[in-house]
C-alpha cells in the first residue's frame, strides 16, 4: 500500500477526525475519541459518512 498523508478534518476538545487520500484508493477516515483514546478507521463509499456520523456522536453525547 502506498503510504499517505493524514490530513484534520475536524477537531474538538473529545474528538479527533483525520482523512488519508490514496491515488486510485479509496479514502480512509480515523476518528479518535480522546475521552477513552480509541480510535476507528472507517473505508470505502459511505467512510466519510460513517466517521462524520461517528463522530457526531461522541461529540454530542455528553449534552444528553
Amino acid at each position: 500500500m502506498i503510504s499517505s498523508k493524514w490530513e484534520v478534518r475536524y477537531e474538538s476538545d473529545l474528538v479527533k477526525v483525520e482523512v488519508a487520500s490514496v491515488r486510485d484508493y479509496e479514502d480512509s477516515w480515523l476518528v479518535r475519541d480522546k475521552t477513552t483514546s480509541k480510535q476507528r478507521k472507517f473505508t470505502g463509499e459511505s467512510a466519510w459518512s460513517d466517521a462524520e456520523r461517528f463522530a457526531s456522536d461522541v461529540d454530542f453525547m455528553v449534552v444528553v
